[in-house]
């Protein structure tokens, strides 16, 4: 799939917080064509296994990890981990994100929906 292009990323390894929809799984189908190699990481299962199976069969060298980006340990362990399997770690998106509950009001809104919130878009990408 790699790419001889300007934009290549041949040879990079890439981590990818999301990639399981969305932004994230976009970013993650653009950069396997121009030729990274992946540790993509959701906390939505199936759907990451599923982007997973999809981009090894075009030959894509990727690692997919269940991580809860508010969990800095699950963070640090993924990362770690991306590096000993990769060898390095070239670059980062940080695209998990989550918006607050389908409460109209942000005052009815409680304290375990804020801080899943904040936890996520907040702190996850630190």
């Amino acid at each position: 799939m790699a790419s001889t292009t300007l934009n290549s990323f041949d040879g990079k390894v890439i981590a990818i917080t999301g990639a399981a929809s969305g932004i994230g799984r976009a970013v993650a189908t653009y950069l396997a064509t121009r030729g990274a190699s992946l540790a993509i990481s959701d906390v939505q299962k199936d759907a990451l296994l599923s982007l997973a199976t999809e981009l090894s069969a075009s030959g894509v060298r990727l690692e997919a990890t269940v991580v809860d980006v508010s969990d800095s340990e699950q963070v640090k362990n993924w990362i770690e981990d991306t590096v000993k399997i990769f060898g390095k770690l070239d670059g980062a998106a940080n695209i998990a994100g989550k918006g607050g509950s389908t409460v109209d009001r942000l005052e009815a809104q409680t304290d375990k929906d804020w801080n899943l919130v904040l936890g996520i878009n907040l702190s996850g990408t630190m």
